[in-house]
């Protein structure tokens, strides 16, 4: 994993994740695997008071498909491109 935090401007900060994982059995005789991959996430937020925060998170943002977990005859795959909008309110 490599993470990359940025403080943009006072209030504004960035981030970057890059996840990698690689190829990995799946049974116990290690006859089948599921291939490796790699994930980029990246995020942005704002802190607009000391108590009220607004996160922007775009997961896997190059879109890529990836298993996660499966077997010989079925594979779990991974999120898909997905963009999230969170606010964070401390009192």
């Amino acid at each position: 994993n490599l993470l990359m935090f940025w403080d943009v401007a006072p209030r504004w900060k960035a981030h970057g994740a890059l996840r990698h994982v690689g190829e990995r059995f799946t049974n116990n005789t290690n006859t089948a695997s599921l291939p490796a991959y790699s994930v980029l996430n990246l995020g942005l937020s704002w802190a607009a008071t000391p108590q009220f925060k607004m996160d922007l998170q775009l997961e896997n943002a190059l879109d890529k498909v990836y298993a996660t977990q499966g077997s010989t005859t079925q594979w779990m795959l991974g999120r898909p491109r997905t963009l999230w909008v969170a606010g964070t309110y401390a009192f």
